[in-house]
């Protein structure tokens, strides 16, 4: 009952609140975009804020299209209760297909993104588990994009803060997603969580997770390093010189490998976002000058260790490589 009331309370705010935004923002276009044009031409040349300003009231337009069409889909899903019928289910993942390409065609013209991307040929045969570099705020659209693009239906295991995105939050929830409580109140029910969402992984799915379980900075690294110092010198001593990637979580991978034995492991290093991480950021970046560089690689399950230290220690070595290949590429 207080998970359905903390839902409800937060969708309270949420879902009305893109439709305000939106209904605000929109003849304020009319006063903004010149504005900011003329601040843009002065100061940068490149037009980042209104790059940026119409890349928001796009990405706004559409998490109000996508809650109207959650809404439309909850009818016809008999009022919620056969939502998780497979009609339904392909319903919502043709919204989810439309939302990612709308999103990423948006972002090349207005924020310059372009994929060059090598080893995608190793996205077939699942189901997959898929780890992926973390860097910026839409740097979960490539794995989705990429795997859509193969015919994947695609299990994202994300941080709970993302349920605030109203249409991540109705579409997340309706199809097999798990938003992840990070407080540690409850570590091993959200593990078993993750095993179960693994379990029943059919051949055409793939199972996306973000090993660093936040984003990139150079400013986090050095924090999270000095923490590590403290708490376990010796894994400390061990990835002192990956200044380029965060030190992996291993529960949430390891957890995805025990509900799915039969997935063979995909990564997925990219370099290119870093000047998305945020905001002030991407005033600086955009729009991007360079591709987005990104390349997979396949590890068959024969080569993954079967007991939870070594697949640990496998996954450390593993963004060991990731982090070698970002240093070779910026």
């Amino acid at each position: 009952m207080a998970a359905a009331r903390t839902t409800w309370q937060r969708r309270a705010l949420s879902l009305p609140g893109v439709f305000v935004g939106l209904l605000v923002v929109l003849p304020l276009l009319l006063v903004l975009v010149p504005l900011l044009l003329v601040h843009d031409v002065v100061r940068y040349r490149r037009l980042p804020t209104v790059r940026l300003l119409l890349f928001g009231v796009c990405y706004l337009a559409w998490e109000v299209a996508a809650v109207v069409a959650c809404g439309a889909l909850w009818v016809l899903a008999g009022f919620g209760t056969q939502v998780r019928r497979p009609a339904s289910q392909r319903a919502h993942e043709a919204l989810q297909r439309t939302w990612v390409n709308s999103l990423v065609g948006l972002a090349e013209p207005l924020l310059g993104l372009r994929f060059d991307t090598t080893g995608a040929d190793v996205l077939r045969d699942g189901p997959l588990v898929l780890l992926c570099r973390h860097t910026s705020l839409i740097d979960t659209l490539i794995p989705a994009k990429l795997l859509m693009d193969r015919g994947f239906k695609v299990r994202y295991v994300l941080k709970d803060d993302l349920l605030w995105d109203p249409a991540l939050d109705l579409v997340g929830n309706r199809l097999p997603n798990h938003f992840v409580d990070r407080s540690g109140t409850n570590t091993p029910a959200e593990l078993e969580v993750l095993r179960r969402l693994a379990a029943d992984a059919g051949p055409d799915e793939a199972l996306v997770i973000f090993p660093e379980g936040t984003r990139w900075t150079a400013s986090k690294r050095a924090r999270v390093q000095e923490r590590l110092a403290e708490k376990d010198p010796q894994l400390a001593a061990e990835v002192a010189g990956r200044l380029r990637t965060m030190p992996p979580r291993p529960s949430g991978t390891l957890a995805l490998l025990d509900g799915a034995p039969q997935a063979d492991v995909v990564t997925l290093a990219y370099v290119g976002l870093d000047g998305l991480a945020g905001p002030k950021e991407a005033l600086a970046a955009a729009p991007l000058s360079e591709p987005v560089v990104v390349e997979l690689w396949r590890t068959p399950r024969a080569q993954v260790p079967v007991d939870d230290e070594g697949r640990a220690r496998w996954l450390r070595d593993e963004w060991g490589r990731v982090d070698d290949w970002v240093v070779t590429r910026s």
